[in-house]
Formats: structure tokens, sequence, C-alpha cells
């Protein structure tokens, strides 16, 4: 015969381990740490002393008084290119250094630094002769600054600069430094086919908001009524259990067809479900409903499932 008391409680367990399996992979995707990222891309790199001359003629070149080799002029756009804001001071700086480190080849000498557009705040300072720290205290997603630097060449080699960044200095996150110099680096952003009108963005949000909280007080509420109800329905058994199954085989002896005993055997153990004809002759209270859990092990998983998912949702708001 079929135990539906058996089913029931498996079936329980497994979709109870599921819903935990799912809230731990929810959760772990919720608190892993963010990819980060910096794009660094050079715009433009011109060497401002190579000036057509007329064969014979020798051009001589100096900066504050003194002669210099070649001198360039490099343009250099910096974005944050992650899907959030960055971090530069404090506890939670996204730095692994106290800045973003820019080298050049050791063949140049940086002798000028500025800021052509800077939306950010950035604050380049000059470290070594060939290398800069960029800092920062709040970045926004997709804010840019432009640096104009200038450089020393110190042979007589026909070399370019190259810059270069460790990619570590982000945590958890990397800088990406490409070279555009060659190519036109103003990008027009297409405007949408579409654009949701600020009335109906503002919509959504309230019943996201509403939503959450609507999830959220059920579950408080199942946190709640849950073991409340397995203990009412065990102290309901422990006491009212044998005069129940007294009850019932009663009825049954004055019934003939085997699925109607079948039915009326099975709510010895699952009193809850009887139909509400064969508490009128029923010498005690009714049995409480248990609206979630039958079971100890069920009443567990269900608290600890709607645990996780709160937990969930505090780490997601805290972070």
């Amino acid at each position: 015969m079929f135990n539906k008391k058996y089913f029931w409680e498996r079936l329980s367990v497994v979709a109870g381990l599921v819903a935990t399996v799912v809230s731990v992979y929810s959760l772990w995707v919720q608190t892993r740490p963010e990819l980060i990222s910096v794009s660094m891309s050079v715009l433009s790199s011109e060497k401002v002393t190579d000036v057509e001359t007329v064969p014979g003629v020798k051009a001589k070149f100096t900066y504050e008084g003194r002669d210099v080799l070649g001198l360039w002029k490099i343009k250099v756009r910096l974005e944050n290119t992650s899907e959030r804001n960055l971090i530069g001071v404090g506890s939670k700086s996204d730095l692994l250094y106290r800045s973003i480190p820019i080298k050049i080849n050791e063949k140049f000498k940086v002798i000028n630094i500025n800021s052509e557009i800077d939306n950010v705040g950035i604050i380049p300072v000059l470290l070594t002769d060939n290398e800069i720290d960029i800092s920062f205290e709040q970045w926004s997603e997709n804010e840019t600054t432009t640096l104009i630097m200038y450089l020393e060449q110190l042979t007589a080699e026909n070399i370019i600069p190259i810059l270069e960044s460790k990619s570590k200095s982000l945590i958890n996150g990397k800088v990406i430094v490409t070279d555009n110099s060659d190519g036109f680096y103003t990008v027009k952003k297409r405007k949408p086919r579409f654009e949701i009108p600020d009335w109906l963005d503002s919509s959504i949000d309230l019943i996201n908001s509403i939503s959450i909280s609507m999830w959220f007080v059920l579950i408080l509420n199942i946190i709640w009524s849950t073991p409340f109800g397995y203990i009412k329905l065990r102290n309901w058994k422990k006491q009212y259990s044998d005069l129940f199954s007294r009850h019932l085989d009663s009825i049954i002896g004055k019934v003939d067809h085997n699925d109607i005993i079948n039915m009326l055997e099975s709510y010895k153990d699952q009193p809850y479900k009887a139909p509400s004809w064969i508490w009128r002759d029923f010498n005690g209270p009714k049995c409480p409903d248990s609206l979630v859990a039958e079971t100890f092990k069920s009443t567990v998983v269900v608290l600890v499932i709607c645990v996780i998912v709160i937990a969930s949702w505090v780490l997601k708001l805290a972070i």
C-alpha cells in the first residue's frame, strides 16, 4: 500500500534540501566579491619635438633652460569600468595600495603632469622619474578623467613611451591598459530607442520595495508560526491521540468500504486532515492545523531556509 505519510515526509526533506542549496547559492552570489576594473586608455602619444627640418639644419630643444633630446605629450583617459562606485580611502578602500601606480619605460622621464578633464578628483603624484601614483576618494561608475603628461626622452633611440600599471592594484579587480593613440578616441553614446519615463521607473522601484517587504513579513510569520504550530500539534497528539484513534475505530467499525477505511486509518497519523464531520462526536478538542511542518525534521528545515533567506537579505543590504 502506498504510504502517503512516508512519501510526503521524504518529499519535504528533498524539497528542503533543494531549497537550502538554492538559498546558499543565492547567498554566495550576493556576498561574493564583485569584480572591479579601471580602464587606462592612451588617447594620443605625440613627440612634439619631432618637427620637419631642412636637410643640413640641426634643431636644438630646451626645457626650462636645459637641453632635451625629445619631448613627448601623452594624453591618457582613466575610466571606472566597474559596475559600482570605487572607494579609494578608508577601511572599505578598493585599492591594494594607497593608489594606482602608473609606470613608464625607463628611457623616459616625467617632467610634468596635469588634468585636462577631471570629473573624479584624481590626484596624480610623481614618485620617481618614471612612476606616477593616482589616488582618489570616490570614483563613480563610468566616470572618467583625462591626464596630460609631458615626458622627456633620455636617449636618441627611435622608441615610444609605454605605460604600464600593476594589474593587481585593485582588490578583486584589475587595471586594463589599452593604446588607442592611433585611433579616434571620442565615442558618442547612441541614444536608446526607448527611454523609461521617470514616473514609471519610480513606480517599479516602489512595487519592488512593497514586494520585498511582503515577502519579508511572510517569512517572519513562517518563522514565528511554524514552531508554535508544531508544538501545539505535538501536545495535542500526546493528550488526545489515543482517544482520537478509538474514535476513528468506532467509525471504521460501521464502514465496509476498504478505500474509506484506509482513508480513516490515515487520519490517525494526520488528524489535522480529518474532515469536520469526524470531529462532531469526538470527546475532545479539535486537532490544531499544522500550516507548514508536520514533523520536527521538516520544522527545522523550514526554519533554516527562512533564516538563510533573511541572512542573505541583511548581508546584501549591509554590503
